[in-house]
């Protein structure tokens, strides 16, 4: 007994809620450090409008998009989706591990594959207390919703 009350010891003080443990900390049944740990985001799926979000098509020949996401640590690691071809909505399901360093940002960026370039559509990004934030939510599923409300993401986001 007195053994695994010290290992437990060893990981970080006990908690119950996230208001138990330091300000850069989240409640994972002990408190645990938002940076400098790995992420895992998982890229679910999304809907969009017919219209790209600037009113035009998203393809010359009036085709709906060819979305994929490019996602995790600005300037560091991260994934992409595969191509969603020619879908207004677009499913992937995709899963991304990562570490985030002391001063590391977390992007979710929305692209647009297009014949001469693939083009930004929209992109979302988590640092400084938004990123505490986002781990001491207790639901870690997001609606993602571009300023123009012509597309909204569905991901999940975490530390682990």
């Amino acid at each position: 007994m007195f053994i695994v009350l010290s290992l437990l010891a060893c990981a970080g003080p006990l908690c119950t809620h996230h208001a138990d443990c330091e300000a850069t900390e989240y409640c994972d049944d002990v408190c645990e450090p938002v940076r400098e740990r790995a992420w895992e985001i998982t890229v679910v799926e999304a809907n969009t409008e017919w219209a790209a979000p600037e009113g035009g098509p998203w393809d010359d020949d009036y085709s709906p998009p060819d979305l994929y996401v490019d996602f995790g640590v600005l300037g560091g690691e991260g994934c992409f989706t595969t191509v969603a071809w020619e879908t207004t909505e677009p499913y992937w399901g995709q899963v991304c591990r990562f570490y985030v360093p002391p001063d590391g940002v977390l992007i979710v960026d929305v692209w647009d594959v297009d014949t001469d370039k693939d083009s930004y559509v929209t992109g979302w990004t988590w640092e400084g207390q938004d990123l505490i934030d986002q781990a001491r939510r207790d639901e870690s599923k997001l609606m993602l919703v571009d300023g123009s409300g012509t597309i909204t993401l569905w991901a999940s986001m975490h530390p682990v």
